[in-house]
């Protein structure tokens, strides 16, 4: 990402609270900030890739085409997982052409657990219809965080 420098470890906070996106590379200790309207799909470096419409994709395309095409999803078996401390029967489903391995809530049919490559996401706390603190969309860098400029 043009001016800021790469973290090692490749963790990144995004925040954004719909004008300007804030983005912190932990190991670097390091955070920088976009207008989101300089966000275009030409913007330098991987700045276009942050754009909403485009993290969306990235975020939600997965999920919109394993709806799109049921066909590609496979039950592998049923396996309990522990989910905010008690088990929870699960469908494990391949997604995808095997792309991604689905640890589905059997009685909710919510995603608990999702394996893709060498990435494990688990969702450990769930809640749908609820409105959302807008402390979520606000950013304050940790002590000591140094601000880098990022090319516009």
């Amino acid at each position: 990402m043009p001016g800021l420098s790469p973290d090692p470890s490749g963790n990144m906070i995004m925040v954004s609270d719909g004008s300007v996106i804030w983005m912190y590379l932990s190991q670097a200790n390091q955070y920088g900030a976009i207008p989101l309207r300089s966000l275009t799909a030409d913007a330098p470096g991987d700045l276009g890739d942050a754009r909403p419409e485009a993290m969306d994709d990235f975020v939600m395309h997965r999920y919109r085409m394993a709806t799109f095409n049921a066909s590609g999803a496979l039950f592998v078996r049923e396996e309990p997982v522990t989910h905010e401390g008690a088990n929870v029967n699960c469908h494990v489903v391949s997604v995808l052409r095997g792309a991604y391995t689905w640890w589905i809530d059997a009685r909710r049919y919510i995603i608990l657990r999702e394996d893709h490559a060498e990435t494990r996401t688990v969702f450990t706390t769930i809640k749908l219809g609820e409105t959302l603190p807008a402390a979520l969309f606000e950013f304050s860098p940790p002590a000591g965080a140094t601000k880098m400029d990022i090319a516009r």
